[in-house]
């Protein structure tokens, strides 16, 4: 499995044709914006999740996103007693698309150094 590859698309297409060559039998998982270009990838386009505009806070309505819900999925399973509060909510379509930009960035730095020896 392999993550937010567009960061690095070119050494882990690299990374990816090394391993199908060398162990045929191999299947990758990679999430990316951009495809790897290369032989037997299969390319699964999955929408983006829908989001609520900006100034738009009731809960009731907000909870009618896909991003909002998977945002409060993976909050009450960390936190089972985590409920969407008119005032939260205010401030949650910006931090739902302020964590993704953060963790795309800070998974990019974070693996971009163990790409660094498949460049050409």
């Amino acid at each position: 499995m392999l993550d937010n590859c567009e960061h690095v698309i070119d050494a882990v297409a690299n990374l990816a044709e090394t391993f199908t060559r060398l162990c045929p039998r191999t299947t990758i998982v990679a999430t990316s914006r951009e495809v790897l270009r290369i032989d037997g990838e299969s390319v699964y386009p999955v929408p983006p999740l829908d989001v609520p505009a900006v100034g738009q806070s009731a809960p009731d309505y907000i909870m009618q996103y896909s991003a909002v819900e998977l945002f409060v999925a993976r909050t009450r399973a960390l936190n089972a007693g985590f409920s969407l509060k008119p005032k939260t909510s205010r401030r949650l379509p910006r931090s739902v698309d302020t964590s993704t930009a953060y963790h795309s960035l800070s998974s990019s730095r974070r693996l971009a150094p163990r790409f660094s020896a498949f460049k050409g």
